[in-house]
């Protein structure tokens, strides 16, 4: 029923607004996962990344998608590129604590990825961020 929808929704493309058309491609994405098409939706996923790379939904969600999909390595790739991103770090609670259970996941010793995730958050987060999501040993 939810796939038909966005198939009509399609159909009026062109009375949707930029922000509906996200709107629509996520919830496509978000179906995908419930129906365990993890590909599908990184390629969805990525798509909206493409149109708009600050959209960090989307990337927290790709790089999940990627995890399941067996793809470690570019699932955190996909999350640094935001968090480590030149311009416009992007740093949520929810996208780091991701980040760091993937460092915990591929490495023997994260401390150092960590560390660096750390100082980005010390740099360009407000004071507010709870740094327990790192999670580095006391």
């Amino acid at each position: 029923a939810a796939a038909n929808l966005f198939d009509r929704l399609k159909s009026t493309d062109s009375q949707i607004s930029q922000r509906g058309k996200v709107v629509c491609e996520t919830n496509k994405a978000l179906l995908s996962i419930v129906l365990n098409l993890y590909e599908e939706a990184a390629g969805i996923f990525q798509k909206i990344l493409d149109a708009d790379p600050s959209n960090h939904f989307a990337a927290n969600n790709k790089a999940v998608c990627l995890l399941f999909l067996g793809k470690l390595a570019e699932s955190i790739k996909s999350l640094e590129e935001i968090c480590f991103h030149p311009t416009m770090p992007f740093l949520s609670e929810t996208v780091v604590s991701n980040l760091c259970c993937l460092y915990d996941l591929h490495s023997d010793n994260p401390i150092e990825k960590k560390k660096a995730i750390l100082r980005q958050i010390v740099q360009f987060a407000g004071d507010s961020f709870d740094l327990s999501v790192v999670k580095l040993p006391a």
